[in-house]
């Protein structure tokens, strides 16, 4: 079977924009509020450097490795910045292996950032 966002225990996936995203929407409100306060964000996208210690902080007991993992299913695509809703990705996926749930080897359709679809 094919891995999804809701087996990280999100629920139910959530309509932004009129896409089906497994980010749910009061998670959303949360992690844009943090992007917002990231130095970068007022150009739309954050470095690695920027968001670096709120994702350590966020993970705390995950490895390097795990957290090297996240940004890489979450810079989606590939220009080594996290948008807004790249962000929310790598937050939320930080959240649920903090819950003991499995990092997922590539990053399920319902977890690509609706406007990279």
């Amino acid at each position: 079977r094919e891995w999804s966002g809701e087996d990280l225990g999100g629920g139910t996936s959530e309509i932004v924009g009129g896409v089906d995203w497994a980010v749910p929407s009061h998670q959303k409100i949360r992690y844009d509020n943090a992007f917002s306060d990231l130095p970068g964000s007022e150009n739309g996208r954050v470095s690695g450097k920027n968001a670096m210690g709120i994702m350590k902080s966020s993970g705390q007991g995950l490895r390097t490795s795990d957290l090297r993992q996240v940004w890489n299913l979450a810079d989606h695509d590939k220009d080594g910045h996290l948008s807004s809703e790249e962000f929310a990705v790598a937050m939320y996926l930080i959240e649920q292996a903090v819950d003991g749930i499995p990092l997922p080897k590539t990053l399920p359709a319902d977890l690509v950032p609706p406007s990279q679809r």
